[in-house]
């Protein structure tokens, strides 16, 4: 498998598990450090790959050199399993995916609101947001516009993704039920 490949799916546990614990940028300022200090002694990262000492001697470095970097639990752990399964070698892509990921993650999304009735603007958005922002741990700003020939309810887009929740599209669903099936 491409080393890209491998790097993006560590990349992306290594970022789930960091949303999960809110400690991504934790980890990756760790993370951060172990690269910069390969930079200084370039041979860190070949003595942690080098399977001709035992994996107990290279944990137990690796535990004290942690130790003394001040790294936390959360990245010690992650770069055990780097180790244990021989891919440290892939930390600095791993990383620049990280730094991607995260900086996305920061990027404030914007919702395209088609709201019926001006009087439901301020819930139905402020709904959306929470919702949205909670299912994607990103910020999430409502742009609305009033559509009366919604009927009721309200259609919503992130990016490409549309959710339609509106009278209007629920009259037109079930009208190409009915002649789809009747015909």
């Amino acid at each position: 498998m491409e080393e890209r490949v491998m790097a993006k799916r560590y990349a992306s546990a290594i970022f789930e598990l960091g949303i999960e614990l809110n400690k991504t940028e934790e980890v990756l300022k760790d993370l951060q450090t172990i690269v910069a200090v390969d930079k200084q002694v370039p041979f860190l990262v070949k003595a942690f790959s080098d399977e001709r000492i035992s994996l107990s001697k290279r944990i137990s470095a690796l535990e004290n050199i942690s130790t003394l970097l001040k790294i936390g639990s959360e990245t010690l752990n992650t770069l055990k399993v780097l180790i244990s399964k021989g891919r440290l070698k892939l930390l600095n892509l791993i990383v620049k995916d990280l730094i991607l990921r995260i900086s996305k993650r920061k990027e404030l999304a914007i919702t395209r609101v088609h709201v019926a009735d001006a009087a439901f603007v301020k819930d139905i958005c402020a709904k959306l947001e929470s919702a949205v922002g909670k299912a994607l741990h990103i910020d999430v700003r409502c742009e609305s516009t009033v559509d009366e020939s919604l009927i009721g309810g309200f259609v919503a887009w992130l990016g490409n993704i549309r959710y339609d929740a509106s009278i209007k599209g629920r009259l037109e669903r079930m009208r190409e039920e009915f002649y789809g099936n009747s015909r």
